[in-house]
């Protein structure tokens, strides 16, 4: 599980601000951190959170 917000940046340590991720993508998001990774993982989380209320 990743944090969409980092509990150190003011992110809640709930479910809501979690995503799941696969080992390999979740060990490259902490060790590469990349800006453009972190939009991607935003975008898809957000489009499965408007899907999921619909």
């Amino acid at each position: 599980m990743r944090t969409r917000k980092g509990v150190r940046d003011g992110g809640k340590d709930t479910i809501e601000n979690t995503v799941a991720l696969c080992p390999n993508c979740h060990r490259k998001m902490h060790s590469l951190n990349l800006p453009e990774d972190k939009r991607r993982l935003q975008q898809a989380a957000l489009k499965i959170l408007n899907n999921s209320e619909n």
